[in-house]
């Protein structure tokens, strides 16, 4: 899934470190869901189940350049 690689090599390089501890648990807990989930989250746009996801999701579907 070309499009999570861009979104998660971007993220990675521009707000990664900038990252709480708390908010670096809970990217690496995001990593441990689906490439399907992944996709509907990151990329298509829909929220996730776990509600706690949600602001992770949306540092990363929200970066600034």
């Amino acid at each position: 899934m070309l499009e999570l690689d861009y979104l998660f090599s971007d993220f990675l390089e521009k707000q990664y470190n900038a990252l709480s501890e708390p908010d670096k648990r809970l990217f690496v807990e995001l990593l441990t869901h689906s490439d399907t989930d992944l996709q509907q989250w990151l990329v298509n746009k829909s929220s996730p189940a776990e509600h706690h996801l949600i602001s992770i999701v949306e540092k990363i579907t929200h970066i600034k350049s």
